[in-house]
């Protein structure tokens, strides 16, 4: 993109999109797709989303005038094909659904990849959330009804395969939005798969097996995939198997919480989907024997494709994996037929064929991160050599040394400049690590250097023990599975050491606006011609914009927030007093993953106290899950009865927690608790008093004041939906 950002009067002309004639289509339909998609998901309202992409839609027609006529066609088809998938007519069974629940019956198909047949991968398969095809349903107002549609089946007991029909009785309901704002909205992510509702089994019985040839040819692949797995695992050590299978085949089933929650912290949670790293790697694998056999050049590039779309259908063929095939895929048959094809310009092709398949992937995190880190390395590439050859001018006009000397400086420009655009990659994929995970990792981009040098090596061992398993030598194969635990031992090594506090940041969410506005820097970074002081003057105000909203998020200041349950009317209160974080009854059990993933979204991860007012459920529940999660100081407990005291007790004394509990009042050097008459915090140095007591009809009344003044007073009643009652900086 050498003159793409050179303007004519601030105009994109046609001679600089020549040759990238998807530069506009994408961007048209992408705006015309956020029309009705952010209404849609429940992002913003009808009117406001209409203003939002028109708004931009217009900056396009006056930055790219020369393409109106295309931007307009292309925005009207986003916007055809947004609504179609909005209002989906191929889904016919909740027309049928006349409440938010049914008891109903229903028959389907099971179309979800990751289960497992064989009996020694039975571990591996998932234990909720199945998804299916109904194709009939039954209801208490009519008898059986041919429909059409996907839905999720929840907490599945029973042992069943790909491609089983089944006859179920239960339960079938909306799946509800995220419960606070900010979460992860689960709703929304399901769907954009075209999922609305869930079933919940009491009943079900296997009918037989699915007589598709769709079902069939899948079930095939995925035949084919659990042999390789067993052929992968055999004899390689039980704690590398599931990292192999989860890194190889996209088997993902078999690893714990924990597992997922350090390679989260240490910024390589990536290994472990299907993505542009694997299908890019085995791309490198191929292509390497494809040369050392001699095939012809062209025929290279054009057999990768059909080759990597053997390994897609094998792993699942998962959205990640299908979006890295197409790009690559794209690209590749270019070369082959010897087409002039801009990487940039395949990646916009990719993004285009996908939207067009369907449109909400737009708002899968998935497309995001894949499409953002694809673009801004091969932009960051273009930049790099832009900036090393500014800086190496001077040797153009010096005489050549050695041949060995020039091939040391051209591979050493080579490694300056991929570490220069994973460099650029890493910084298009900040903005949404804060975004979606609220974590800033300084050293991943070191750390995924390395990661990737082994993820290379594991899937070309991978690849090689395959091969070598046909072969009836055992000491190879067996050498091979050794070499491999290693290597997987060190990787898991390495992202623990990662993980720990020390080398990650925590901090609060940002809101739109500045991720917005962090790529809008950004991308004039990437985008704009190179001129050393320009680029370094963007850089250094992006640089300076990211850290100052880093340390914001970390200014001591004191902020009061209440939560409520809907499954209980006792209030969730957490109080900040500078960086020190007081959690105020945790709330019922069934409350403690919302409660654990709002406090994430603030960025806490460590508590000074929880105080629990009452010794009942309604209060504490929450407590172990929270525990768990968050480095505790104290647990206080002030109540008027010993009753059943042990239980927060045990738990205390269990995850080495100092616990004290009084019927009077508790003094500490920060806050005093009282349980006379009313329950009582009291913060020392702020002034600031939380009053709960419980009126005649249960429902309790919450009293906030500091110093003598009422910031929130009310009675606290059910409700049906988790929310925020308060939140404000004091």
């Amino acid at each position: 993109m050498k003159h793409l950002m050179q303007l004519n009067k601030f105009q994109l002309t046609s001679e600089h999109l020549r040759p990238y004639p998807a530069f506009a289509p994408a961007i048209a339909i992408s705006l015309g797709i956020l029309c009705t998609g952010l209404s849609h998901f429940e992002y913003l309202s009808f009117y406001q989303a209409v203003m939002l992409s028109s708004f931009f839609f217009l900056l396009c027609l006056v930055f790219i005038a020369d393409k109106r006529l295309e931007l307009g066609v292309c925005f009207i088809a986003g916007l055809v094909i947004s609504c179609l998938h909005s209002y989906s007519p191929w889904v016919t069974y909740d027309d049928e659904l006349t409440r938010p629940r049914h008891y109903a019956e229903i028959r389907a198909t099971i179309v979800d990849k990751r289960l497992m047949k064989s009996p020694e991968l039975q571990s591996y398969n998932p234990n909720r959330n199945i998804e299916v095809e109904i194709h009939e349903l039954k209801t208490y107002a009519h008898d059986w009804k041919k429909v059409s549609g996907r839905i999720v089946i929840r907490k599945v007991k029973e042992q069943y395969n790909y491609g089983d029909k089944l006859t179920m009785t239960g339960q079938i309901q909306e799946i509800e939005s995220s419960a606070l704002p900010g979460l992860f909205n689960y709703k929304a992510y399901m769907k954009s798969k075209h999922i609305d509702h869930h079933f919940s089994i009491y009943e079900s019985k296997v009918d037989g097996s699915s007589s598709s040839v769709q079902v069939k040819l899948m079930q095939r692949f995925l035949h084919f995939r659990e042999q390789i797995a067993l052929r992968l695992i055999e004899n390689v050590d039980s704690d590398s198997q599931k990292i192999l299978l989860a890194m190889s085949l996209g088997i993902k089933q078999g690893l714990n919480a924990d597992d997922k929650q350090i390679f989260l912290k240490s910024g390589g949670i990536h290994l472990f989907a299907v993505s542009g790293l694997h299908v890019g790697i085995l791309f490198t694998i191929i292509l390497f024997f494809l040369s050392i056999t001699r095939v012809p050049y062209n025929v290279r590039y054009l057999l990768i494709p059909f080759l990597l779309l053997v390994y897609v259908l094998i792993t699942g063929a998962g959205a990640s994996s299908v979006r890295a095939w197409l790009m690559l895929s794209i690209w590749s048959l270019g070369k082959g037929f010897k087409l002039y094809a801009p990487s940039i310009n395949s990646v916009l092709v990719a993004a285009i064929i996908l939207l067009v398949v369907n449109p909400f992937f737009l708002f899968q995190s998935g497309f995001q991160f894949s499409f953002t880190i694809v673009i801004c390395l091969i932009l960051g590439w273009k930049i790099c050599s832009e900036i090393l050859q500014s800086i190496r001018e001077r040797d153009l006009w010096t005489p050549f040394g050695s041949g060995l000397q020039t091939r040391r400086n051209r591979t050493a420009v080579y490694l300056l400049k991929s570490l220069m655009a994973m460099g650029c990659a890493w910084l298009g994929v900040l903005g949404l690590s804060l975004a979606y995970n609220q974590l800033f990792l300084p050293f991943s981009l070191i750390l995924n250097l390395v990661l990737g040098v082994l993820a290379w090596l594991i899937l070309f061992l991978a690849v090689l023990k395959l091969f070598v398993s046909f072969i009836p030598i055992d000491i190879l194969a067996d050498m091979l599975s050794s070499l491999l635990s290693v290597i997987i031992g060190s990787l898991y090594f390495l992202n623990k050491f990662s993980s720990e506090n020390s080398l990650i940041v925590h901090c609060r969410r940002p809101v739109f606006l500045m991720t917005l506005i962090y790529y809008g820097l950004l991308l004039t970074v990437l985008l704009v011609p190179f001129k050393l002081k320009r680029t370094l003057l963007i850089f250094s105000t992006l640089t300076a914009f990211v850290l100052f909203n880093l340390v914001y998020s970390k200014i001591p200041r004191n902020e009061l927030t209440i939560l409520q349950s809907k499954h209980s009317n006792k209030p969730i209160i957490i109080y900040r007093e500078g960086s020190r974080y007081t959690l105020i009854n945790p709330g019922p059990g069934n409350f403690s993953y919302t409660l654990n993933a709002y406090l994430k979204m603030q960025g806490i991860t460590k508590l000074e106290a929880i105080v629990i007012f009452a010794n009942l459920k309604e209060y504490h529940a929450a407590t172990s899950k929270v525990i768990d999660k968050h480095s505790t100081a104290s647990i206080y407990l002030v109540n008027q009865s010993h009753h059943n005291v042990k239980q927060i007790a045990s738990m205390s004394h269990k995850n080495q927690i100092p616990f004290k509990q009084s019927t009077e009042q508790i003094d500490t050097v920060n806050f005093r608790l009282s349980s006379k008459n009313t329950m009582q915090y009291e913060a020392k140095n702020t002034g600031v008093i939380i009053q709960l007591k419980n009126n005649g009809d249960y429902n309790p009344e919450l009293l906030i004041k500091q110093k003598d003044k009422i910031i929130w007073q009310g009675v606290i009643t059910n409700t049906n939906t988790d929310k925020i009652l308060y939140h404000k900086t004091l």
